[in-house]
Order: C-alpha cells, then sequence, then structure tokens
C-alpha cells in the first residue's frame, strides 16, 4: 500500500491501471522514495515519445497529487522471467 500522508492511502492497482493506460510501456516499476516522490522506471517500446511521458506524469498526478515529485528513468530491463516481480514498492513507512 502506498501512503501519501495525511493519512491518505493508495492501493497498487490503481498505479496498474494507469501503466495499463501506456500502450508504449513494454515493462514498468513504480517506486515510491517517500511521501511526495516517485521513480517511475520504463522500459519503452519503439513507438514510445515523451507525450507519453507526459501523460504517464499527469495520470500520476491525478492520483499522489501536484505536488509530489515523479522521476521518470529509462531502463533497457527490469525483471527476469525467473524471479518474483514487485510492480509497485513502497519505502515509506506509514506508522
Amino acid at each position: 500500500i502506498v501512503y501519501l500522508g495525511n493519512e491518505k492511502y493508495v492501493l497498487p492497482v490503481v498505479f496498474v491501471e494507469i501503466i495499463s493506460r501506456m500502450k508504449n510501456v513494454k515493462e514498468s516499476q513504480i517506486i515510491q522514495e517517500s511521501e511526495n516522490e516517485f521513480t517511475v522506471r520504463i522500459v519503452k517500446t519503439s513507438g514510445y515519445t515523451e507525450d507519453d511521458t507526459k501523460m504517464l506524469v499527469s495520470l500520476m498526478r491525478n492520483i499522489v497529487g501536484n505536488n509530489t515529485r515523479i522521476n521518470v528513468e529509462f531502463e533497457e530491463k527490469i525483471y527476469d522471467v525467473n524471479k518474483k516481480y514487485r510492480f509497485v514498492i513502497s519505502r515509506v513507512k506509514p506508522f
């Protein structure tokens, strides 16, 4: 579960829905670094453009708020098919 402060929580499935709208994303992972900072790791397809990044950030802001920093990092590969994969990682302890 992602904790955004002020007793506001977001279920990981919300982020799965956001990424599922992104047709030019091959693999992805979202990491909550702090209550107001996220890193989105992306493996992009050949059709990926800057507009895709803008749309991703806009969709994320609708959920996490405008004052949240969203970093987008591009990777060659994120996960190995032989290992368990965590789509959303939160480094925030809500208690």
